[in-house]
């Protein structure tokens, strides 16, 4: 990438320097500089992040991830809407609309999964478990999103049908979301959100 020229105030030197440092953290990780770049042992340019942290001189963020367990109706139902909002919740600090982990914004399955209502009650939680599954199983493999598709991260079982079934599926579907999100490389690269 040839040098950027930059007008000498802040606003515009900031950007030009997160756009270098992207671009320089982009090129180590795609070929392996980065000791542990993307190419063939990780699915995304980046790890999906929550935050910012910390006040302006020290920002920091932490790994965009699901927590916790379910056991019976009220934690099914915290479960799989936390696991809504981490892959297409808020537009910026999702997964799904993570343009600097993923080549592009999957949108396909971000407009699929977001028009998804929260789960409420075990019916609304059964459609939620399931589309989840769905939603999260496509992206994983949706064509130009990621510069190595996953196919190891799946989530597998038949479509949830009763209560059991739908505590099983999204516990599994925990361990595999985190593991899809933090295939990436450890050395962040910077995105810049609203104030």
């Amino acid at each position: 990438m040839s040098e950027i020229l930059a007008r000498k105030e802040i606003t515009t030197m900031l950007f030009a320097v997160i756009k270098q440092f992207n671009a320089l953290h982009d090129a180590l990780a795609a070929n392996g500089t980065l000791s542990d770049g993307y190419g063939t042992n990780h699915f995304h340019r980046d790890i999906s992040a929550e935050g910012p942290f910390g006040d302006f001189s020290d920002p920091t963020s932490s790994a965009l991830a699901v927590s916790g367990t379910a056991t019976d109706l009220p934690t099914l139902i915290a479960l799989v809407n936390q696991q809504q909002a981490v892959l297409a919740g808020a537009q910026e600090l999702s997964h799904f609309h993570d343009d600097r982990a993923h080549l592009i914004v999957d949108v396909v399955n971000f407009s699929g999964l977001s028009v998804v209502p929260q789960a409420k009650d075990l019916a609304t939680a059964l459609t939620l478990v399931n589309a989840l599954q769905l939603f999260y199983n496509q992206h994983r493999l949706q064509a130009g999103v990621h510069p190595t598709n996953d196919t190891t991260n799946t989530w597998t079982g038949n479509p949830a049908t009763d209560l059991a079934s739908a505590v099983a599926s999204a516990n599994f579907g925990t361990s595999e979301i985190n593991d899809h999100i933090l295939s990436g490389p450890t050395v962040g690269s910077v995105k810049l959100i609203g104030a």
